[in-house]
């Protein structure tokens, strides 16, 4: 007799799991649609706006470079080092690459807002929370410390910059996402 009532609480258990929906976060931002390829630089106006400036991939030269970005950082919400849905590595290494290709010298130097590229299937951002500058080897230094140690490989994230001043985040997340 135990068994058989031990039998019919799980199956009642089972069926009542399984009528449950499941949990959805009603908070959580939804995706975006894919944006072309190309250089976008974010940054807000006086009231607080959003203006983004973009240049597709196809209008970028080697000699076009990410101008002086205005020190209103008011827009970006500042996250903890985290770790993103799936992005292959190879798509997230090249828009590392071609983001930070798009600043002259060793250093990049940013007053505020934020600057991304993305390419195919990957975006790759650098998100400034006060402004400053910092070596390029610790933007890339981040992005390989995400992909490396924190998230792993096909995987998107953002962590703090170090070196340098300011307060910055860089991360990598599929194209479509948001960031910063």
């Amino acid at each position: 007799m135990k068994f058989v009532t031990t039998l019919t609480v799980l199956a009642s258990a089972v069926s009542f799991c399984s009528a449950v929906p499941a949990a959805t976060n009603a908070n959580a931002p939804a995706t975006l649609e894919p944006i072309a390829n190309g250089l976008y630089i974010t940054t807000f106006d006086a009231a607080g706006n959003e203006v983004v400036e973009f240049t597709p991939e196809s209008e970028l030269y080697n000699n076009t470079a990410v101008p002086a970005l205005g020190e209103r950082s008011e827009g970006l919400e500042k996250r903890r080092e985290g770790c993103g849905a799936y992005v292959p590595t190879a798509e997230s290494d090249e828009a590392n690459r071609l983001l930070l290709q798009r600043f002259n010298g060793n250093n990049v130097v940013l007053g505020g807002g934020k600057v991304s590229y993305a390419h195919n299937t990957a975006i790759s951002f650098i998100c400034v929370y006060s402004g400053g500058q910092k070596p390029k080897t610790s933007i890339a230094g981040t992005w390989d410390w995400v992909k490396r140690v924190k998230c792993g490989r096909d995987r998107g994230g953002y962590g703090q910059v170090l070196d340098g001043s300011g307060d910055w985040t860089a991360g990598y997340t599929f194209n479509g996402d948001r960031f910063c």
